[in-house]
């Protein structure tokens, strides 16, 4: 994996601000998350809310990148020779 990869649009190579302002609160998150169970104030409900904002925020990129593709490989223009 190359660190660009985490701001770049991989289809068009330009930067992204969306994929930017992701992973800077992904990278709080997780440095909280792991503050706190060194700290030990943690508790399920922290484990509960972790996981399920990382994995739907993930779940719900990867459906809305598979609908954008879709929809681009159907568009008449997808099919012409740049």
């Amino acid at each position: 994996m190359n660190w660009r990869d985490l701001i770049v649009d991989h289809i068009t190579g330009r930067v992204r601000e969306a994929k930017i302002w992701s992973n800077i609160c992904k990278l709080a998150m997780t440095a909280m998350f792991i503050w706190q169970n060194l700290h030990g104030s943690a508790s399920e409900w922290l484990w509960t809310v972790y996981g399920a904002s990382l994995l739907g925020h993930e779940t719900y990129t990867r459906m809305l990148n598979q609908k954008e593709r879709n929809a681009n490989t159907s568009s008449p223009e997808s099919s012409r020779v740049a």
